[in-house]
C-alpha cells in the first residue's frame, strides 16, 4: 500500500505542491481553503495518515479597526491552522510526519511579526508531538521560501533534512579561512 498526504491551505498553493507529493510517490488528497477538511478527512481512518502538509492560507481581514482587522488575521489565519492540525492529529500514522509551511499572505492594512508567526508554528508543532505521544510521528516548521519539490522531498524524510545539510556543509568551499568559513556555514544553519 502507498503512502497517502492530506494537504490544506490556500488553492493556489495546494495546487502547487499536490502535484510534487504525487511525483515523490504520495497518494494525495486535497482540502484547499475554499474545500472542507472534514470531507477530505473523512474517508481517513484514524492513524493512516502517513503525512500533512500545512501550507498558508490567505485571511482577508476587514474588521472596522487595526485590533478587530489583526484579530480576525489571527482567527482566520494562525489559529485557523491549530483547527486544522487538531482535526488531522488523530489520522496520523505511527510514523506519521507533519511539514507546517510558514507564512500567510497578509493584507497590507494589517501588521505582522513574522518572527511571532513562526514562534506560533513551533508552538503548533510540538503540539502536535504532544498529541501523538506514543507515535513517531514528526513534526517540522519549514520558511515559506521553500519550493513544492523541497516540500515534497521533506514530507519523504519525515522532516529529516540532515542528509541535505551535510551535502551543503560539504559542498562549502576548501579555500576558506575560519571566520568566513564560519559565516558561510552559520548561513546554511539559520532558523527559518
Amino acid at each position: 500500500m502507498g503512502l497517502t498526504a492530506l494537504v490544506t491551505g490556500s488553492e493556489e498553493r495546494v495546487d502547487d505542491v499536490a502535484p510534487a507529493l504525487e511525483k515523490a510517490g504520495f497518494t494525495v488528497l486535497r482540502a484547499p481553503l475554499s474545500g472542507s477538511l472534514a470531507d477530505a478527512c473523512a474517508g481517513i481512518e484514524p492513524r493512516t495518515l502517513d503525512c500533512y502538509v500545512q501550507l498558508p492560507t490567505v485571511p482577508h481581514p476587514s474588521g472596522p479597526s487595526l485590533i478587530a482587522r489583526v484579530r480576525q488575521f489571527l482567527r482566520e489565519g494562525l489559529l485557523a491552522r491549530f483547527d486544522a492540525a487538531a482535526t488531522v492529529a488523530p489520522l496520523l500514522a505511527e510514523n506519521g510526519c507533519v511539514v507546517l509551511v510558514a507564512g500567510n499572505i497578509q493584507e497590507a492594512a494589517t501588521p505582522d511579526d513574522r518572527h511571532a508567526r513562526i514562534d506560533l508554528l513551533r508552538v503548533l508543532a510540538r503540539a502536535i508531538l504532544a498529541e501523538c505521544t506514543g507515535a513517531d510521528v514528526r513534526a517540522v516548521v519549514v520558511g515559506d521560501d521553500r519550493s513544492a519539490a523541497d516540500i515534497a522531498e521533506i514530507a519523504v524524510r519525515r522532516g529529516d533534512e540532515s542528509a541535505k545539510k551535510a551535502a551543503e556543509v560539504a559542498a562549502l568551499p576548501g579555500d576558506l579561512n575560519y571566520a568566513d568559513w564560519q559565516r558561510e556555514f552559520l548561513s546554511l544553519t539559520t532558523e527559518e
